[in-house]
């Protein structure tokens, strides 16, 4: 995996159990990076180029950028368009099958009986979609209530497995860390195959699991 960005002299490659850590110092240019990661994230054209061997990726379906460690969302549009287009193919399985199609006759059944006590006639629109009881359910992720180090990783999981993102970028989480938490936090994420850095405005210490690249406040390129 490799995230190439022209004004950076050198891109941010995952490699050997390292992860990168991206430290911009100037407040300005800070922002403005970000804002732009954000951009790409949400299908804006920009200069990042994000690829994975030879092949490069699409940003808005690839690229996942968390903008601070209480922007964890777990149930977005995104997440649950996914989740319920999920479904609609799984209650196909016979598995579900079944019991969906008793859900759907129990729930005609139940319309039927809360019809009988008006005067007149009343209809029911779910029928017997059995993805019209599941939203009623309101069926959708749980959020992690762990540690931050767990957010992070079961949310890395739900991203991956509902909408395939291969890159994250977590800014301002690495100071909520302990360095115990951070040193797992690399060491199942590489377990896991998952790409992601913490995008951060200073970093006085690194570990060895992490490649630092720094724009100073000069703007100078340290690496």
């Amino acid at each position: 995996m490799k995230l190439v960005y022209p004004g950076w002299e050198t891109p941010l490659v995952w490699r050997d159990g390292r992860f990168p850590l991206v430290v911009l110092e100037e407040p300005d240019y800070h922002f403005r990076i970000v804002q732009e990661l954000c951009a790409a994230a949400g299908g804006a054209d920009t200069a990042f180029v994000l690829s994975e061997g030879e092949r490069l990726l699409d940003p808005a379906r690839s690229l996942e950028v968390v903008p601070s460690p209480w922007s964890l969302v777990w149930d977005s549009r995104r997440i649950m368009t996914a989740l319920y287009g999920r479904l609609k193919k799984e209650c196909l399985r016979p598995e579900l099958l079944g019991p969906a199609q008793e859900a759907a006759a129990a729930a005609a059944r139940l319309a039927g009986r809360a019809g009988d006590c008006f005067s007149f006639p009343v209809v029911s629109e779910a029928g017997g979609d059995p993805m019209a009881l599941l939203k009623a359910l309101r069926l959708r992720p749980e959020p992690e209530e762990g540690p931050l180090a767990e957010q992070m990783l079961a949310y890395m999981t739900l991203c991956t497995d509902l909408l395939g993102t291969a890159c994250f970028v977590f800014c301002g989480f690495r100071s909520c860390l302990a360095e115990d938490a951070l040193r797992a936090l690399y060491r199942t994420a590489f377990l896991k195959h998952f790409h992601f850095f913490l995008l951060e405005p200073s970093c006085h210490r690194i570990i060895e699991a992490e490649e630092r690249f720094t724009v100073d406040r000069d703007l100078c390129q340290i690496f």
